[in-house]
């Protein structure tokens, strides 16, 4: 988008259409000039490439829409801000540039001021000390609206090329003294366009397109890794048993036998006897006799008996056990890896899309209402 358009204001036969074919880009056709009879011969707003930049041509100041029709112009060459270049004749017989200037603040209001240039066009028509008088005459009307550019201007006729360039030159200078002036007008034109972008944006219907994309997929492969594993193997391994076995022992054992002792035993002995006057009598005493008596005794004797006993044996037997040991086995991996497929997706396009169409349609609308007076 262009940073500012130029737009040429001025009254009918100020030599704004001279101006325009002097500084015409090569290839472009030139626009019809006045031919005296104080009638505009320019009925359009027009958009042109010249040397100092897109400038915007259009009809007289007469017109109460003209702040649209020139918003519309700049619009249309995209151009967000604009510079304005009064046009005031060094030809005319009076001073017209407060009307003008007055004319400039009613179309877009007095914010336009700080982006005017003034261009004293047909300035080799008037010479000497008439000149100059015009000239200070037009600094005091630029003065009381605080502009302060004023470009002398003279037909291609009267300078050779090195003047034309010059002149060119001096202007191109003054326009970059002057800032670019957003007006209500245009502020106006881009909301609207935003507003008809985004509704156009809203309306459209999905589209489908065949597009190459990359995706991520799970890619097998296979890889040999190491693992453990448990192998059986015999070994021998000596152990200790204890095994019975029989054996002859003696062993001491008192016995039992009978024998004949002698032994004191008391014994009642009855005695008879006769009393000193002649009778019997009797009388038991006790008495001791040794008799013999069979007795128990016990002898030791010496036996032999079998007895069961144990003796240990170192033996040995085979018993299974498990050593570690690393083998390899192929196992499937997977790793991440991207590949392109065709993919149909469904897409609107952006708001961004619709702007020039919107814009397209609005300025057309404008300048219908325009055609339509």
């Amino acid at each position: 988008m262009a940073d500012h358009a130029i737009v040429l204001y001025g009254q009918t036969q100020t030599g704004k259409s001279t101006f325009l074919n002097q500084v015409l880009e090569p290839g472009q056709q030139g626009v019809s000039t006045g031919d005296g009879s104080g009638e505009s011969v320019t009925i359009n707003t027009s958009l042109r490439t010249t040397s100092i930049g897109p400038v915007v041509d259009g009809p007289g100041i007469n017109d109460s829409m003209l702040g649209f029709r020139w918003a519309a112009a700049v619009a249309a060459a995209n151009a967000e801000r604009l510079k304005v270049l009064v046009f005031e004749s060094l030809a005319a017989p009076a001073i017209q540039l407060r009307t003008t200037l007055a004319s400039l603040v009613a179309a877009f209001a007095a914010s336009i001021l700080p982006g005017v240039v003034v261009v004293a066009s047909q300035a080799d028509l008037r010479v000497g000390r008439a000149r100059e008088v015009r000239v200070q005459a037009l600094r005091a009307a630029m003065a009381e609206q605080s502009i302060n550019e004023l470009v002398l201007w003279q037909h291609a006729e009267s300078l050779d090329e090195a003047e034309t360039d010059a002149q060119v030159g001096v202007l191109e200078a003054a326009l970059e003294r002057v800032p670019g002036v957003s007006t209500t007008q245009l502020a106006d034109l881009w909301q609207r366009q935003r507003r008809r972008a985004q509704e156009l944006c809203d309306r459209q219907s999905p589209r489908t397109r065949e597009v190459q994309v990359e995706e991520s997929f799970a890619e097998p492969y296979t890889e040999q890794e190491d693992y453990d594993e448990q192998e059986p193997y015999t070994h021998h391994e000596h152990y200790s048993v204890s095994v019975p076995y029989s054996e002859e022992e003696q062993y001491e054992e008192n016995e039992p036998y009978t024998t004949i002792e002698k032994q004191a035993v008391p014994v009642e002995v009855t005695h008879t006897g006769k009393t000193w006057y002649g009778k019997k009598k009797r009388r038991t005493t006790l008495e001791t006799k040794w008799v013999d008596v069979e007795v128990q005794k016990l002898r030791p004797v010496t036996r032999t008996r079998t007895v069961t006993k144990y003796r240990t044996e170192e033996r040995t037997r085979p018993v299974t056990l498990y050593r570690t040991v690393t083998r390899q086995r192929a196992v499937t991996k997977y790793r991440t890896a991207t590949r392109t497929v065709p993919r149909t997706v469904q897409y609107t396009r952006p708001v961004t899309d619709f702007y020039q169409t919107a814009l397209g349609q609005i300025v057309e609308e404008v300048r219908a209402t325009f055609r339509a007076q």
